[in-house]
């Protein structure tokens, strides 16, 4: 594991690239209708980082990809909507108030669907979760 600079984010980067701790995170923090359209059973940490060089002492990021649910019915239609591809899930650590973390996680977002138009894949999900565990902001 790359050693991180303070000792929160390498305890967060050591706990979330673990599936079974991001797993129960997400299972924590979204919603079940969220949950129902992708496949945690093939959740995997992603190995490319989408930080800044210079934002490495501040923060670490962890990205996460898990298949969609290939189908589903639509309530109320009864028709059938198929699916393919994957959401990623990115955690975001912060241990300070920082009021550019949307742009930051905006940022990384783009990043991830740029790399993966690159890649020839259609754009796909990006769900954004920040932990925060500093002072009250």
């Amino acid at each position: 594991m790359e050693q991180l600079p303070t000792p929160h984010n390498n305890l967060f980067h050591f706990a979330f690239t673990h599936v079974r701790n991001a797993r129960g995170l997400i299972e924590w923090q979204f919603p079940a209708e969220v949950l129902r359209v992708f496949d945690l059973d093939t959740l995997q940490v992603e190995k490319e980082s989408f930080i800044d060089a210079d934002l490495r002492e501040k923060y670490s990021d962890v990205l996460l990809s898990a298949r969609l649910v290939p189908s589903q019915r639509h309530e109320g239609t009864g028709r059938e909507r198929s699916r393919s591809g994957y959401v990623y899930i990115l955690f975001e650590h912060k241990s300070e108030p920082d009021r550019l973390t949307a742009l930051q996680l905006l940022s990384y977002i783009v990043r991830i669907l740029e790399r993966g138009v690159r890649e020839g894949n259609d754009p796909c999900p990006v769900l954004p979760l920040v932990v925060y565990h500093g002072p009250q902001a």
